[in-house]
């Protein structure tokens, strides 16, 4: 796997891909990324043939650029990893991935961060992760599935009132979109954000056998 790193935000990228008020769905990224990069090791991998393309950002929205109309255009439009390429937005960053007291962290389900403390946000995590999450370098197999089970329930509670694991159909149904719009409404009630990783989700969309319900099909007989 081959990671470029854009070395700026979301929002930045997402005023260069628009045109006034609408995407340019035109836009080829790959082209538009070796366009704007210097680094000749960086325009060379960005040349390499992708099968799978993912946007890994956190959501920044202390950036005085923020546009949640145009945010959530790009998860619309980014939702392919084989086309265009899929978006996933961490809230309210990538350290929320072990934002966890412990391993089956049932409080996970209603933490939050406020806006305000999101320029300490990082340090916030340092101090109230458990001990077992501080270096990701000796994380486990099973470490890393407990902390994708807290964070996809943790989706479910917020889009549908159960902090339970869904099924596969569920899953499917997700659209980043959604999640956007119910952290907005969060930001615009208390000025918080809910503590979620949806990069982890990544990995479920690749096995999803190893975390989701799979729905049992009712048959009738004769």
């Amino acid at each position: 796997m081959e990671i470029y790193p854009y070395k700026t935000n979301i929002h930045v990228l997402t005023g260069e891909l628009f045109d006034g008020d609408h995407i340019d769905e035109n836009i080829d990224l790959l082209q538009h990324l070796i366009s704007r990069e210097n680094d000749p090791d960086e325009k060379k991998k960005l040349r390499s043939r992708f099968t799978d393309i993912f946007l890994v950002f956190d959501m920044d929205i202390q950036d005085k650029r923020a546009d949640i109309i145009k945010l959530e255009a790009m998860l619309r439009f980014f939702d392919d990893p084989a086309d265009n390429g899929k978006l996933y937005i961490n809230y309210p960053m990538l350290e929320s991935y072990r934002h966890l007291r412990s391993l089956d962290d049932e409080a996970f389900k209603d933490r939050c961060v406020a806006v305000p403390q999101l320029c300490e946000y990082k340090k916030i995590v340092g101090m109230e992760c458990c001990n077992e999450l501080k270096d990701v370098n000796r994380y486990e197999k099973e470490t890393f599935r407990k902390i994708i089970i807290l964070h996809l329930k943790k989706a479910n509670f917020l889009l549908n009132g159960e902090f339970e694991l869904p099924s596969f159909e569920e899953f499917e149904s997700w659209e980043g979109a959604d999640i956007l719009r119910m952290q907005h409404n969060k930001i615009k009630k208390d000025n918080s954000v809910f503590v979620l990783n949806t990069s982890l989700f990544n990995v479920v969309d690749y096995r999803p056998s190893d975390f989701l319900i799979k729905q049992e099909t009712n048959k009738g007989s004769m």
